[in-house]
């Protein structure tokens, strides 16, 4: 879930609200699922923009998910299929949003290699 660490006027508002209506307080929701084509399937990583809370902002939570997703696909041996369409990076929380970028190059570089 996405915090609020500098107490950014009205967003921890927007993080209660999600949680009431049972959306997901985070700019990405991943998981493993199963694609199948044909009489076939196969496991794959999943993340997904969450449209729905602050226009899919990539926040630090999404990050952390992201990346705990990474490792999981690695460790499985599955590809990963993402459908990114963020509101770019959380800026309410303050300097910290700059770190998903780092990380995410980081660990991009890290798979990839």
């Amino acid at each position: 879930m996405t915090a609020d660490p500098f107490r950014f006027p009205g967003f921890r508002g927007s993080i209660e609200e999600a949680i009431a209506k049972g959306i997901p307080p985070c700019g990405a929701i991943t998981g493993i699922a199963r694609l199948k084509s044909g009489g076939t399937g196969r496991h794959v990583g999943v993340l997904l923009s969450n449209l729905e809370f602050q226009a899919g902002a990539f926040d630090m939570a999404a990050c952390e998910k992201f990346c705990k997703l990474l490792v999981e696909c690695a460790r499985r041996d599955l590809p990963i299929i993402a459908f990114i369409s963020s509101g770019g990076m959380q800026t309410k929380e303050g300097a910290g949003a700059l770190f998903p970028m780092a990380i995410l190059k980081r660990s991009h570089h890290a798979v990839c290699a």
